[in-house]
């Protein structure tokens, strides 16, 4: 059994977890060239404000 701090074993199914895709993907959103809408971390800088609310008032106005 594998061992972690302070000498606490570890059962079989612990020692086989991998990494998390979600944590795989927050790696990303560092990147400079990345404009990531993954867990809520978009580069508001970098959205086209303008362009989101003219489809916003526009999908308001379309009849369901």
């Amino acid at each position: 059994m594998l061992q972690v701090k302070r000498g606490f074993p570890l059962s079989a199914c612990a020692q086989n977890v991998r990494g998390s895709a979600i944590r795989d993907l927050l790696t990303l959103t560092a990147r400079s060239d990345v404009l990531s809408l993954a867990g809520g971390l978009p580069a508001s800088d970098a959205l086209p404000r303008e362009r989101i609310a003219v489809a916003a008032e526009r999908a308001l106005r379309a009849p369901a």
